[in-house]
């Protein structure tokens, strides 16, 4: 009775795992220990064949094909190929390159994109104020004085002195003391992020508190914002001159004048500017300037030119900076939809300073993820053991060693105070550096660096895609090598084992009946009868080429006739191809004003073409018999078993 209990049990027990089993996890294939499913096989199958209904004749033959390449695959691990320098460092390297849209928190990334979507829509008008500081190392007296300077002009402005006196007077910025601190327009990407988000997030009117930047302290004012105006597309006539000058100025003028002159008659505004304007970038280009964001132009000109709709139209010539401008307006282009502009948003962004604020965004989401612990006040034993030899790349850092506290930890695992004085001692530094600073900067990027280095460490086990991209790599990258060394290589030095494989196989390697042809180019049509007589002595062997040709032109400088021989098979040449293919049959041809001579020398039976005369076919072919016997060697070799129950569901 027990016995038919247990028994009832161990079956349940088997049934329940069988069909608890995922059908993509059933082994199709055994080679050796080596098991691979069916899910695996039908992934690789599919990526190779476009078609979207299975063929049980097709699923055979590529079944054969794949037990090939795994018994390769697997031939070359017995061999060691990958653990080859040049093999780990090349998977590495594609590894690196594929792992880094895994990397990338793209919710993160789309709400910067999108934020600085919505602030391209809307341009302002800010002042500030700028109080520097070294943002590398700052001392922190040097910090404390700056953030103090700034907080005082503030209470200043707030008081009732004007923000610009208080700018021209304080202002770190040097362009200051002649525009008041005021920036003029500007919209998404025009700034620092800090600074943008400080003018985009403050009402009109309002003075903000003091903020840092990577240029130091500020305070700003926001003037004013209004709708952007968008892009616009202008060309250029520009006449250099020096406006200290008035003599200058005036000739320029009139250079200029006779420029608008010429317009006003009628002539091309980019004729005008391809042949007058002296900024030769634009000139060659018909005077056609690259898409220009309103801000970048100065206000009185701005108004100027966007109030232009006309596509052609000009302005009358105006003294600027560098000369005397004549402008014409091209086009104007309104901020697009997001879709629209999303392409040129991430180019911007990537080239932009806020990607490492995503990136230390996602930095510490995996942080979250992964259980970071920081202890960052055992910090202070590492600042008390640096000394001088630092700035020279000579710490020692051994004396850490007794220093066996947490810095952090991360996945349960403890990161230890002399972990991070080995970091320490691999960087260099400015002798201005002080040593805590030193410390937690190495900190801040030791910490980087360990989580970063745990997120690829686990990015197969998170994403399966890669996985199976990677390991496809893997194979194939060792596929290439093992029969480069083994098949292609070897099929083009073993030059005994090539000859003794034409001989062979020599049969296969034939020529098609041909004729051995002389085509003879003829300076002009009174040489045909001799050239004639001449080419027919020579197809019988009774005088060479040197002789037929010094016997046709006997006085002439230059020689009056050019001899092509040939061997030629069926379709290989038109003109041999309408002789009647006899001994001696010959025929003349005019083509594009030549004249030819075209003479059968002889008629050549089949026979099998000379090694160097198909070693390219014969090499491929030898490679492929190579290749062959190599798998019935493999197939031998391992021990390969088909799981045929299996291989019917792929059916």
């Amino acid at each position: 009775m027990n016995r038919t209990i247990i028994t009832l049990i161990t079956c349940c027990l088997i049934f329940n795992y069988t069909f608890s089993q995922k059908d993509g996890d059933k082994v199709l294939l055994t080679i050796n220990d080596n098991e691979i499913t069916k899910a695996e096989f039908e992934r690789i199958y599919k990526k190779n064949n476009t078609s979207t209904v299975y063929d049980s004749k097709s699923v055979e033959d590529y079944l054969e094909l794949f037990i090939n390449y795994k018994l390769k695959v697997m031939e070359a691990e017995r061999l060691g190929y990958d653990t080859v320098e040049s093999f780990v460092k090349e998977l590495n390297g594609y590894r690196e390159h594929l792992i880094k849209p895994y990397l990338e928190d793209n919710i993160i990334r789309e709400r910067y994109l999108k934020e600085a979507y919505e602030r391209t829509k809307t341009e302002v008008n800010v002042s500030h104020i700028l109080i520097k500081f070294s943002m590398n190392n700052p001392p922190l007296e040097d910090t404390l004085e700056a953030y103090e300077r700034i907080t005082e002009i503030r209470e200043r402005i707030i008081a009732g002195e004007p923000f610009e006196d208080a700018a021209r007077e304080s202002s770190d910025d040097p362009s200051a003391k002649s525009n008041g601190g005021n920036l003029r327009w500007f919209t998404a990407f025009r700034m620092v992020y800090e600074f943008e988000s400080a003018a985009y997030n403050m009402p009109v009117g309002e003075l903000s508190m003091p903020f840092r930047t990577q240029y130091g302290y500020h305070i700003i004012k926001v003037n004013d914002k209004r709708p952007s105006k968008g892009k616009i597309k202008l060309a250029h006539i520009m006449i250099r001159t020096n406006k200290d000058s008035e003599e200058e100025v005036e000739k320029s003028r009139e250079k200029i004048n006779e420029c608008y002159e010429l317009l006003e008659n009628g002539q091309e505004f980019g004729e005008v500017a391809k042949k007058y304007s002296q900024d030769q970038s634009s000139a060659r280009n018909g005077g056609v300037l690259r898409w220009l964001n309103s801000g970048v132009l100065a206000d009185s000109l701005e108004t100027i030119l966007y109030s232009m709709s006309d596509s052609g139209e000009y302005s009358e010539p105006m003294l600027l900076d560098f000369g005397w401008h004549i402008f014409q307006f091209l086009e104007k282009k309104p901020v697009g939809t997001y879709e629209e502009v999303k392409t040129d948003l991430k180019k911007s962004l990537n080239r932009n300073p806020r990607n490492k604020l995503i990136e230390k965004e996602q930095i510490e989401n995996i942080k979250k993820e992964y259980n970071f612990i920081e202890y960052r006040s055992n910090l202070e034993n590492l600042v008390e053991i640096l000394d001088s030899s630092i700035y020279a790349g000579e710490w020692d850092y051994t004396v850490s060693d007794g220093l066996i506290e947490p810095i952090f930890t991360l996945s349960a695992k403890d990161y230890l105070q002399k972990d991070l004085a080995e970091y320490i001692s691999k960087g260099k530094y400015r002798k201005h550096s002080s040593f805590e600073y030193i410390v937690n900067s190495k900190y801040d990027d030791f910490v980087e660096k360990k989580v970063l280095a745990l997120e690829k460490s686990t990015l197969e086990d998170k994403y399966p895609e890669l996985r199976h991209l990677l390991k496809e790599y893997h194979d194939g990258i060792l596929l290439f090598n093992l029969t480069d060394s083994t098949i292609w290589s070897k099929a083009i030095k073993d030059t005994t084992g090539l000859e003794e494989f034409y001989e062979s196989k020599k049969t296969n390697y034939m020529w098609e009946e041909r004729v051995d042809a002389s085509i003879y180019t003829l300076a002009d049509s009174s040489l045909i009868d001799a050239a004639r007589k001449l080419a027919l002595m020579r197809a019988r062997e009774e005088i060479s080429k040197d002789v037929l040709i010094s016997e046709l032109c006997p006085n002439d400088s230059v020689v009056c006739v050019e001899v092509e021989d040939n061997k030629f098979e069926k379709n290989d040449n038109e003109l041999i191809d309408k002789l009647v293919w006899e001994e001696f049959s010959n025929e003349i041809f005019n083509v594009d004003d030549k004249i030819l001579l075209v003479v059968i020398n002889s008629i050549l039976e089949p026979a099998p073409k000379q090694l160097n005369e198909a070693r390219g076919l014969i090499t491929a072919d030898y490679q492929t018999y190579l290749d062959n016997e190599w798998v019935k060697e493999l197939r031998n070799k391992y021990n390969i078993v088909v799981n045929r129950k299996v291989l019917k569901k792929i059916k």
